[in-house]
């Protein structure tokens, strides 16, 4: 039996797409053989300076640490000491601090950078709280930790991530054993 989906001619294919027949489009792209290489996120405040793209897969080898940071000017240069050696990459994401976070990564980066390793990125929306607050944002929201964690990942390039806080230091004794 002959099925719907090898009848559609591409030129019915676009026109259920303009319509937002977003499920037919799926379910077509992969019945023609197309194959989907990245999830797009959009938010519903329509800042598009904060939509970005998945891929389904990374082929690039190595481990990438993620850190979320805000108002940790105190702590952030002891962690990205501590740690630069270790990762391949290192993302961080300053969070809409107050004091001089970002400050304190763009002089590290400028003193201990030399092989562009470290990316610094900007978040500047204010999170939902855990609990009812959570529950009642949109996943889609720019203030939903679900959109800023996938937006987070968005910026690694890297098969692995490792998800490591401003305030966290690796100590010295176990660096060996974390490298591994």
């Amino acid at each position: 039996m002959e099925s719907i989906w090898s009848r559609m001619t591409p030129q019915f294919i676009v026109y259920l797409i303009t319509l937002g027949f977003r499920l037919v489009r799926f379910y077509t792209l992969t019945a023609l053989g197309i194959e989907k290489r990245f999830m797009a996120f959009r938010n519903i405040e329509g800042n598009k300076d904060y939509d970005f793209k998945l891929p389904n897969k990374v082929d690039v080898d190595g481990v990438t640490a993620i850190i979320r940071a805000k108002n940790e000017e105190d702590k952030i240069g002891l962690c990205l000491g501590s740690i630069y050696d270790i990762f391949d990459r290192i993302v961080v994401i300053d969070n809409g601090s107050d004091d001089r976070t970002r400050g304190v990564v763009e002089d590290f980066k400028k003193k201990y950078d030399s092989n562009d390793k470290l990316t610094i990125a900007s978040y500047p929306f204010k999170l939902a709280r855990n609990g009812p607050e959570h529950e009642a944002t949109d996943e889609n929201s720019l203030h939903s930790i679900v959109y800023f964690s996938n937006y987070s990942l968005s910026l690694c390039k890297r098969m692995w991530v490792c998800k490591w806080d401003a305030d966290m230091v690796l100590r010295a004794e176990e660096r060996d054993i974390f490298s591994k």
